[in-house]
């Protein structure tokens, strides 16, 4: 019903509460997910993925949501004929329901990849919840998480700067 619709818009919080059912997915993807692909585009569009050398490239997506994020780099990667040898995704988030489809959403686009995910809000993050593959080289993705005042940013730079080299 529109009643139920609606509802369900404001249990988002303006996308930033943590989802707990399926119609909330459907609700921000539907809300949101337009929105969110057009800046994720820009983004790539001006990162300089011809310096991406190596054997092996690991993705962190972090409050990764439904995995958008992730999704929409293999799809333009894809969609540009780019290749990068992604060798792992690490996918971040409190929502259950949410990290379960991001994670879906990864292995459509690339059934063969590894996916790590790990259940926690970013103020619950330690250095070894996000170890790295040392010779590979790291693209962290930070898709409409800093903006939102819900964690501690110094955490997550602490966080970053003792599992992460470079």
């Amino acid at each position: 019903s529109q009643q139920n619709a609606e509802e369900i818009f404001r249990s988002l919080g303006r996308g930033v509460v943590i989802l707990e059912q399926e119609e909330q997915l459907f609700s921000y993807m539907k809300s949101y997910g337009a929105m969110h692909k057009a800046k994720l585009v820009t983004a790539f569009s001006q990162f300089p993925f011809e310096k991406m050398t190596g054997n092996c490239i690991e993705v962190y997506d972090w409050s990764c949501g439904q995995g958008m994020a992730s999704f929409v780099l293999l799809e333009y990667l894809r969609d540009h004929n780019i290749q990068l040898p992604i060798n792992r995704f690490t996918l971040i988030e409190p929502s259950e329901i949410a990290l379960k489809r991001a994670s879906l959403h990864v292995k459509h686009f690339d059934p063969e990849v590894q996916i790590k995910t790990i259940l926690k809000d970013m103020d619950s993050l330690s250095s070894t919840d996000v170890c790295c593959i040392n010779e590979c080289l790291t693209l962290h993705l930070f898709s409409n998480i800093l903006d939102v005042e819900a964690f501690s940013m110094q955490h997550l730079i602490n966080v970053i700067k003792q599992s992460f080299d470079g």
